[in-house]
């Protein structure tokens, strides 16, 4: 993983302790509504447990006692416990993911994908850039970190398809979006931080957080294979479309132009 790759994961302490409790009310939610509905059935679970030891011992043998007055309610609420923590699991482990995937290295997260498989049920969502899409004079590190996204990326979805594994996979290449990364990452030798952190912010940034993520969340549940954030990303993958690799006569000198003041 790059330089450039760590940057772009930091965020406030504060922001991930706001995610992480999101994602422990998620977790806790659907435990709780896994358990609701295995209380209801604990008697059938119960009888589905027993039934090998009835079946062997034969019915006339097979009558069961409790000695102490809670002894069968507290049965029942560890049945619907059990039964909540093992039909709640694919929820539980999606969300450990989710929180943690943006600090781990590529062939760390692959590590994950078994567990989606199991599932019957999941998406890898995976952030490249626009800079995964055409190269910039003054970024070659950070360009070649986002292609490498987007080609693993597209790799992975491939051998999804082809396995036919229930795992959707999608490639995220977001323009200008108004948070913090410019702010938390490093400058070139010679360019003024602040300078680039005004220039990102004013002339860059152009989506929200919130519209970024109705976007993404909107080509999952359709499986795309990419998805371009921002109007800005869609009109740059539009010029390199029509011109090929003659973008780059196209965008040095502009982005020449553009280059924030030194210090």
């Amino acid at each position: 993983m790059s330089q450039e790759d760590i940057e772009s994961t930091k965020a406030p302490l504060m922001e991930h302790l706001i995610e992480l409790r999101s994602r422990l009310i998620k977790a806790l939610i659907a435990f709780g509504v896994m358990f609701a509905i295995c209380f209801v059935f604990a008697r059938d679970i119960y009888n589905v447990l027993v039934w090998p030891f009835v079946w062997v011992a034969g019915p006339e043998n097979s009558k069961f006692i409790y000695t102490a007055l809670l002894e069968y309610f507290i049965t029942q609420l560890k049945l619907a416990m059990f039964g909540a923590a093992f039909l709640s699991f694919p929820i539980v482990a999606s969300q450990i993911y989710m929180f943690v995937a943006p600090g781990l290295y590529k062939h760390e997260r692959k590590a994950f994908l078994p567990y989606l498989i199991a599932s019957g049920d999941g998406h890898v969502i995976n952030i490249s850039s626009v800079f995964g899409l055409f190269a910039v004079p003054g970024q070659a590190a950070y360009n070649a970190a986002k292609f490498a996204v987007r080609g693993f990326t597209e790799a992975l979805r491939q051998e999804m398809v082809l396995a036919g594994h229930p795992v959707g996979v999608t490639t995220v290449h977001p323009g200008g979006i108004k948070t913090a990364i410019a702010r938390n990452g490093l400058t070139a030798e010679g360019v003024d931080p602040e300078a680039q952190y005004r220039f990102f912010d004013k002339r860059l940034a152009s989506t929200t957080p919130q519209r970024a993520a109705e976007i993404i969340l909107e080509a999952v549940r359709k499986n795309k294979a990419r998805v371009l954030v921002g109007q800005d990303a869609i009109v740059l993958d539009l010029i390199v479309r029509i011109t090929g690799s003659g973008y780059q006569r196209l965008f040095a000198p502009v982005l020449g132009r553009m280059k924030p003041p030194s210090r």
